[in-house]
């Protein structure tokens, strides 16, 4: 598979699995998806951790959510590849004049 292959797999698996969809994550409207998918992508890179950020956790939502540990490189990247995508989406939703 490609990447933009693994990603939508991976959104579809959060919108039928997990119940996140678009209505979903229309109530994410502080940049939490967008957040969540940058912790996601730096996850693996030496030297590199965002598990702490000042006095708490950058990761926006509730700790079981947080699968980041458990995830290799690539799996991390292509949860964060579907965050950006489900953030994406959330946007244009509402602002679809964004769009062009």
């Amino acid at each position: 598979m490609t990447g933009i292959e693994l990603i939508t797999k991976e959104r579809d698996r959060q919108i039928t699995v997990e119940g996140f969809d678009p209505e979903h994550d229309r109530c994410h409207t502080d940049n939490e998806l967008a957040l969540a998918a940058a912790c996601y992508a730096v996850n693996g890179i030496q030297g590199v951790s965002v598990y702490e950020y000042g006095d708490s956790d950058a990761f926006p939502f509730v700790e079981e959510h947080d699968k980041r540990r458990k995830h290799g490189r690539l799996r991390s990247l292509v949860i964060a590849g579907a965050l950006l995508c489900a953030e994406i989406d959330r946007i244009l939703l509402d602002n679809p004049e964004d769009a062009a």
